[in-house]
């Protein structure tokens, strides 16, 4: 999932401003393959475990002297936008561990602050990351 359009977040209490992109990145972690006896391709392919990373992309317009650190967990929350004549506005919330907090540094663009955190499931077997959209219609 990619989401270019919410200006800021929410990290637990923590408002991040300047947002420029979100991305939900999933991974297989383990995977289950079955090859028939002498052929080389898999008849059988199973997801058995996956992660969920997230990743902030943020504007900086000064210095960052209060960033998020490594291992910690917040709900990550933040509004969505229509980003075209058929898409609803909506909430994205998931529970996540910061994994890394980086910096790109660009002439024309500026320093942007790249945040990847890790999506925990509640239970193990639902997704970590909820999307709501609003119904209302509005």
């Amino acid at each position: 999932m990619l989401f270019l359009n919410p200006r800021s977040v929410l990290f637990g209490p923590r408002r991040w401003d300047g947002v420029e992109t979100i991305s939900v990145e999933r991974a297989a972690t383990r995977l289950v393959v079955d090859r028939p006896d002498g052929g080389s391709y898999p008849v059988f392919v199973d997801v058995a475990e996956q992660s969920v990373a997230i990743r902030v992309v943020q504007r900086l317009a000064g210095h960052d002297t209060d960033p998020p650190r490594c291992g910690e967990e917040a709900t990550l929350s933040f509004l969505t936008g229509p980003t075209d004549s058929q898409a609803r506005p909506g909430r994205v919330a998931a529970v996540a561990v910061v994994r890394r907090v980086a910096y790109e540094f660009s002439r024309s663009r500026g320093i942007s602050r790249v945040v990847t955190l890790a999506a925990v499931s509640p239970d193990g077997h639902s997704d970590p990351v909820s999307v709501i959209e609003d119904s209302s219609g509005a």
